[in-house]
């Protein structure tokens, strides 16, 4: 495979994983705080559903920018990164570069 294949694999994949994960790291100080609300000894399981549903609420605002954040910005860096690698083992390798013109 060409690493044009398998950036665009390796992207498809990080944009899905990243973007599914970002959303879940928005409303984790929530879940979090259920699970610790349920685990306390005198827990009241309707107060910490209360508070869960309250705190969600708060923080699901947030979890198309925290999928966008942790799921697409990436990408770009990441082709960047894969660009200037490929780019500089073909020019230690002396193979010509697309659109370069190299001066020696």
């Amino acid at each position: 495979m060409r690493f044009v294949e398998i950036a665009a694999i390796a992207s498809i994949a990080w944009a899905i994983a990243g973007s599914n994960a970002g959303m879940h790291f928005a409303v984790a100080p929530a879940t979090s705080a259920y699970r610790a609300c349920l685990e306390s000894p005198a827990a009241d399981s309707g107060q910490c559903r209360a508070t869960f549903h309250r705190d969600w609420a708060i923080y699901s605002g947030d979890r198309l920018s925290y999928a966008v954040l942790v799921g697409l910005v990436p990408i770009p860096f990441g082709w960047l990164a894969g660009w200037l690698y490929v780019r500089q083992s073909r020019r230690r390798a002396g193979e010509p570069i697309a659109g370069l013109a190299l001066a020696d």
